[in-house]
């Protein structure tokens, strides 16, 4: 298709620019293979994938607000403490695998709350993150 050459000029954009300004991470899940019916368990794995992220300075304590939630999951409203971070994958994710992993920056672990790709021609190129701070 004709935005090809612009999808992949805009990845190439925002990873030289993620890479200049940001800091490494990486995105840990807990990945469970099928039921094993002979020993009653699943196997559990951990996978990485490694990044480049960086916090968005002028949202990064997000100001505590109300809402009634109809629509959202309380863990979805931003709390006092969430932050925005942008962030580009060694491998693309899908939002559902995101929102089931954990961010690793700097010794810290985010749980990612909510995200949002951004795909034009439907190649990601970066992510946009609410996350919360874990603790312990």
């Amino acid at each position: 298709s004709t935005l090809f050459p612009y999808t992949t000029l805009f990845r190439s954009t925002a990873k030289t620019l993620l890479t200049e300004f940001g800091v490494p991470c990486s995105i840990e899940q807990n990945i469970t293979s099928d039921y094993n019916v002979e020993t009653g368990e699943a196997t559990r794995r951990k996978r990485r994938l490694l990044g480049v992220c960086i916090f968005n300075q002028l949202a990064y304590d997000f100001p505590q607000f109300q809402s009634s939630g109809v629509l959202k999951g309380e863990a979805s409203l931003v709390q006092q403490g969430d932050v925005s971070i942008t962030l580009s994958l060694s491998s693309p994710l899908s939002r559902e695998e995101l929102l089931l992993s954990v961010l690793l920056v700097n010794g810290e672990r985010w749980q990612i709350v909510n995200c949002q790709p951004l795909k034009p021609s439907g190649m990601t190129i970066y992510y946009k993150l609410q996350a919360r701070l874990v603790n312990g």
